[in-house]
């Protein structure tokens, strides 16, 4: 049997994506159980609308999978729904994929004409006809009717019916396409980082032709549009689309549906920045000021205000309530991350009144529940418990810190996963098992540091590996690291001196090491945790905290504050990490999405905090 002959007599899938228009999805299955031939599966794919359930019960003839997904706080997840539903159809066996928009209502013999289109270029993405519909008569849309009102959109192709003819990338419509489940797998789907309107159709195409795989037009492939209100510009739209926009600058190269930015730029409601952003965009002032995390998680969107205020690590002035007034008129909110430790719980209150007196809304996201600078707790639970309960908004980077959080401080912060920091991924180097111990600074939460190179070099020589011990010049005379020089002639231990290392060097030790060692007594989360998920490095953490729920692939061993270092839990694990391969690097797909999510979120929670 031919490929061919094998695709005609397949299984077909139709994938829709609804949140709400439930009178349009009525109206679409009713068309679809006419179509010859039925599909073998109307996969409908409903966000956060449970109304749906209903309307899929009312047509019992024809075959359904039913899937339901949450909204994001940033939008619709139209993307990923369709991927969802994608895998739903391949899942019950279809051979063919047909996306149909929850407003086009199919001609009698949609399926049949792509079925035969796509057997004739299933290398390509195909796409049929579209009629834009008045408002229904009365009695609703019959089948003559809409052959009737039969009008292609001028802007697109219309070949003669059984005609597939290639066009270019940008003509892609994502209302109604075609392709076999085969050329879905090669191409992975819609880049789940876009939310909400736009963009993600055009950059699947994009990524597609990339790919080599072209844009086609099946002539007789009809859909119809039933009718709804529309803007132009869709303002309303207007915040997706900037995010979106930006998403694909940083992906593709160049900015997209440039009909609609150029309309906004004419009202004057955009920039011309590369991305464009709301010409009165949002005004954040982050504490601290600059960090590689803030500039992952931060969206071009927004306007950063006054980054270059404090050097280094010296208290933030901003924390200063004088200056806090005086910088009030250029701020719209204040992210709180960390850099506040310094401060007394008074002073910190006072400054939380000074913004409640501006009304300045304030972000929290708690990245340390245990801070680890700060011999006892006391102090930072007391900070916590006052931004905690000021907040307009908190974040915070796991569920298990979540729950945390909700039980010591009565407030459950919104979890949003701790994004990749990289653009880029150096090779990595696997020529000799290494473990890198990062003692840097010797900061307040690593006790007993020369006990845990000890076990981590005693672990590691079980399996033919070497330590690497990372640490500051400044420290070496620390009385805790009193014999660490010492330990070399008899454990494979190997100094790495070095003053304060720029991320790309951090970066590039923890790529040629089989895995990093964190040496705390307490902690909450790790940025090393992260970064050794997308180089494929092994991490072998202490089980305070909540480092595992960062990465399911960490291996924790016993360090706590209550019964102290366990030399031998972490023997055994580094023992265990050294004879095992180093794990599989994250898929740089999925950690951009995630970023890109990331950044939506912050978008959406930053309007939403200042009624934007």
């Amino acid at each position: 049997m031919t490929a061919r002959t094998a695709l005609v007599a397949g299984r077909t899938a139709v994938v829709t994506v609804v949140s709400g228009r439930h009178a349009h999805l009525r109206t679409q299955r009713e068309f679809l159980a006419r179509c010859v031939p039925a599909p073998a599966v109307h996969v409908v794919v409903a966000i956060d609308d449970p109304q749906v359930a209903a309307v899929v019960d009312a047509r019992p003839d024809l075959p359904t999978e039913l899937l339901t997904l949450p909204t994001t706080g940033a939008g619709l997840p139209v993307a990923a729904a369709r991927n969802a539903g994608a895998a739903a159809a391949i899942a019950a066996g279809a051979d063919l994929l047909v996306f149909l928009d929850v407003d086009c209502v199919p001609a009698p013999d949609l399926l049949a004409r792509y079925r035969t289109a796509v057997a004739t270029r299933p290398d390509a993405l195909v796409c049929g006809p579209v009629t834009y519909l008045p408002p229904a008569p009365d009695g609703g849309w019959t089948a003559p009717a809409l052959v009737a009102a039969r009008a292609p959109h001028p802007a697109r192709p219309d070949p003669p019916a059984g005609a597939v003819e290639e066009v270019a990338p940008e003509l892609f419509w994502s209302l109604s396409f075609a392709l076999p489940t085969s050329l879905w797998a090669r191409l992975d789907g819609f880049h789940p980082g876009y939310v909400g309107y736009g963009a993600e159709d055009t950059d699947f195409a994009a990524s597609a032709a990339r790919a080599g795989v072209p844009t086609a037009v099946a002539g007789g492939a009809d859909a119809f549009h039933q009718h709804h209100p529309v803007s132009r510009p869709p303002v309303e739209h207007l915040d997706d689309i900037l995010r979106n926009s930006a998403v694909y600058l940083r992906r593709h190269g160049e900015l997209p549906m440039a009909g609609w930015l150029a309309a906004f730029a004419e009202r004057g409601l955009i920039t011309a920045d590369r991305p464009p952003r709301r010409t009165a965009a949002v005004r954040v002032a982050t504490v601290p000021a600059r960090h590689d995390y803030l500039d992952a998680v931060l969206p071009p969107t927004v306007e950063r205000v006054a980054t270059e205020r404090v050097a280094g690590w010296d208290p933030d002035p901003l924390l200063d309530p004088s200056v806090l007034r005086e910088s009030a008129q250029d701020v719209d909110v204040v992210h709180l991350h960390f850099g506040f430790d310094h401060l007394a719980p008074a002073d910190l209150a006072a400054w939380l009144r000074c913004l409640r007196e501006l009304r300045l809304p304030l972000v929290v996201t708690v990245h340390d529940l245990r801070n680890p600078h700060h011999p006892t707790r006391d102090r930072h639970d007391a900070h916590l418990a006052l931004v905690l309960a000021a907040a307009d908004a908190a974040l915070t980077l796991t569920d298990g810190a979540a729950a945390e959080c909700g039980t010591r401080f009565g407030r459950r912060p919104e979890v949003v996963a701790h994004p990749t920091l990289l653009d880029t991924v150096p090779a990595r180097v696997d020529a000799a098992t290494t473990v890198l111990v990062p003692l840097k600074g010797l900061r307040g939460n690593v006790r007993d540091p020369l006990d845990v190179v000890r076990a981590a070099a005693e672990g590691a020589a079980a399996a033919g590996g070497r330590v690497r011990v990372l640490v500051g010049p400044t420290v070496l005379d620390r009385p805790e690291l009193a014999g660490l020089a010492a330990l070399a002639p008899d454990l494979p231990v190997d100094l790495d001196v070095a003053p304060y290392l720029p991320h790309d060097e951090v970066v590039a030790r923890v790529a040629a090491a089989h895995a990093v060692v964190l040496p705390y007594r307490w902690g909450t989360h790790s940025g090393w945790t992260e970064l050794c998920r997308d180089l494929g490095t092994h991490v072998v953490a202490p089980d305070c905290g909540h480092h595992r729920a960062q990465w399911d692939a960490v291996t924790t061993y016993g360090n706590d504050e209550q019964r102290g270092l366990d030399r031998g839990s972490l023997r055994a694990a580094v023992a265990a990490v050294c004879a095992a391969p180093r794990p599989a690097a994250a898929d740089r797909r999925g950690r951009e999405a995630e970023r890109d999510l990331v950044r939506a979120h912050h978008d959406a929670l930053y309007r939403r905090v200042t009624g934007r």
